[in-house]
């Protein structure tokens, strides 16, 4: 079940951060983008009309865990939980 996880989790682009078979935990990380058109658009009429500044987001972390549990002989449990964290202009902000 732990192989299986780990290639589903490279498959999405996770790199593997930590791993501890014997209690059936698997740590990964992603990097991506997080910069929205939507929002830079926002931040320049913000900027025109009233002189604001509006930081926008710019890197976004992605941190996957997946737990499995032996529930009995044949079957065994999974639990897979993400958290993202968005870089802003100076500071930083988590999303469940």
């Amino acid at each position: 079940m732990l192989n299986a996880s780990v290639a589903v989790l490279q498959d999405l682009g996770f790199t593997l951060e930590e791993s501890e078979t014997d209690l059936g935990v698997l740590l990964g990380t992603k990097d991506r983008d997080a910069t929205e058109a939507a929002q830079v658009a926002g931040a320049i009429a913000m900027a025109i009309l009233f002189g604001a500044y509006v930081p926008i987001d710019a890197d976004q972390k992605i941190r996957g865990s997946v737990i499995t549990r032996p529930l009995d002989d044949r079957r065994c449990g999974l639990f897979f939980s993400v958290l993202s964290e968005i870089q802003m202009a100076g500071s930083a902000r988590s999303k469940a």
